[in-house]
Order: C-alpha cells, then sequence, then structure tokens
C-alpha cells in the first residue's frame, strides 16, 4: 500500500472538490495525457482557457509541490496503460477494469487505517452497518459475512429506522457507513447523528472531499469508476470495488479470530443444511 496512486484515480477521487475552472482542467487532462506530458505551463494553460497560477494551484491540489512533478506522474500513468493489453471484448476489459480499481483501492487505504477500524468493530457493543441505492447491496452483504464469522451485528437499508437506529447508538458503538458518492443526504444524516452521541462512525465512500467522510473517525475509500463509466450510473465496477474494500475489513478481522471464525461458520453452515434436510423433509 506504499505505491502511489495514479494520476487518473487521484483526479477522479478529488474531482468533487473542484472549482468550475478546475473540472475543466482536469477533464483536459484527463482526455489529452499524451500531449499534456510534453507541454508547458504556458502551452497547458492556454489550450485549458485558464491563467498559469489556476493551473498551479490545480497541481498542487493533487499534492504535486510542481508542474515537474505532475508530468512525471502522467508519464508514469501512461507507461502502465501502455504495458495492458486490453482485448476487443468487452468481458476481458471489465475483468481488466476490477483487478485495476481493486489495486488502486488497496494504494489509497493505509493498513494501519484498516485495521484501526477493525479495532473499533472488535470492540462495538452495538455494530451497525447502513447504506442504501447500490451500497444497500454492499452493507447486506458485510452485514452476512461477519454475522457467519459470529459477529452479531444490525443491517439498515431503511431511510428511517437510520434515522431512529442512529439516535439510539452511543460510545460504546459503532456505524459503518456506506455511500458510494459520498453525498447520500440520508446516510450523512444518520452517522452525524450517531456521531453526537459518542458512537464511533466508518465511513466507506469514494470521493474524499464529499460530506460523508467529514463527520466520520475514520473514512476508507474504493478507487472511483472512470467517468465514463459513471455517465451511465452506478454499475458492477463500483458495487464490487466497495464490496472488496469491506472484504479487507472482513480479511484482518478474520486474521485476528481465525480459529472462532472457523467455529462459528462451521456452525452456522450446519444450522442452514439442517434447514435444508428438514424443508426436504415437509415436502
Amino acid at each position: 500500500m506504499e505505491s502511489k496512486i495514479s494520476i487518473i484515480t487521484n483526479i477522479e477521487t478529488n474531482y468533487k472538490s473542484f472549482t468550475k475552472t478546475e473540472k475543466i482542467i482536469a477533464d483536459y487532462v484527463t482526455k489529452n495525457f499524451n500531449e499534456v506530458y510534453s507541454m508547458t505551463l504556458n502551452a497547458l494553460a492556454t489550450d485549458c482557457q485558464v491563467g498559469e497560477a489556476t493551473i498551479m494551484r490545480f497541481i498542487k491540489k493533487l499534492g504535486f509541490a510542481n508542474l515537474a512533478e505532475f508530468k512525471i506522474s502522467v508519464a508514469n500513468y501512461m507507461m502502465e496503460e501502455e504495458k495492458k493489453s486490453y482485448s476487443e471484448h468487452p468481458f476481458v476489459n471489465f475483468q481488466q477494469d476490477i483487478n485495476e480499481l481493486t489495486l488502486e483501492t488497496l494504494k489509497i487505504n493505509p493498513i494501519e487505517l484498516i485495521e484501526k477500524a477493525v479495532d473499533y468493530i472488535e470492540n462495538a457493543e452495538h455494530l451497525v452497518f447502513m447504506g442504501n441505492g447500490t451500497s444497500g447491496y454492499v452493507v447486506e452483504v458485510i452485514s452476512y459475512i461477519f454475522n457467519r464469522a459470529g459477529l452479531i451485528n444490525e443491517c439498515i437499508t431503511d431511510v428511517h429506522f437510520g434515522e431512529i437506529r442512529s439516535s439510539m447508538l452511543g460510545k460504546n458503538d459503532v456505524m459503518i457507513a456506506v455511500s458510494y458518492s459520498g453525498d447520500n443526504i440520508d446516510i450523512t444524516s444518520a452517522a452525524k447523528r450517531a456521531r453526537e452521541n459518542g458512537c464511533k462512525v466508518v465511513s466507506m465512500t469514494t470521493y474524499k472531499t464529499t460530506t460523508l467522510p467529514q463527520v466520520a473517525d475514520i473514512a476508507l475509500y474504493s478507487s472511483p469508476e472512470s467517468m465514463e463509466h459513471r455517465r451511465f450510473g452506478a454499475g458492477m465496477r463500483g458495487i464490487m470495488t466497495q464490496e472488496f474494500l469491506a472484504e479487507l475489513l472482513y480479511i484482518t478481522y478474520r486474521e485476528r479470530h481465525k480459529d472462532e471464525v472457523f467455529a462459528n461458520q462451521q456452525k452456522t453452515a450446519i444450522a442452514t443444511a439442517t434447514h435444508h434436510e428438514y424443508i426436504k423433509g415437509e415436502e
């Protein structure tokens, strides 16, 4: 996780925080990597129809000290893209996209932060997973995985119940709040209320400067889908990347409690198998 994130992930993760002018620069850069690498500051400013100072503010907002660092990052991205062997078949391209998104997700989130989030989960008196829309699918899977491991928790996908439950959470509780956009009003409202009551909040979003991470104790991020795919709404790429991030939490927990998790998974497997046999006997 020490590797630096790619320039495209850097831009897309921060895109919502950009001003209108900065978004013009971002759109130009992502469409013209080959040209940007060899452009002077003046040429880039001229093509974007902005001032040179605006270009430098944009570059520094991405974490680069100067134009040279920015261009090195662009060059590195271009070299990685050249190594890819995209197929003409969309299935193969989809698979490669998933590989790239999960790798970028690993780079974005420091191991120490994931470990700390699992510390919260382990010590929670009440553990609540909350999300709705496509993020609702994500929290249902996370909740299921942890319940099978023996860590009893609640999964909330209903907006009104989320408001009710968040008002009852306290200092010994933990909420894992999931929103792909990070700007879901319902999830942010519930997370904010829970934290005001002393509850620890871990957010799982995609964009760093959105509202949900601002009210969380720990903010985790999944790598964003490309702007091209995002035009058509949230797709499987976004859901699978969020699920991958959730799996990192589960794997960390499982590695700490291997024997206990294995025993609980065996217990639940027997319970479901017994139920299925009972149903067959009733038919």
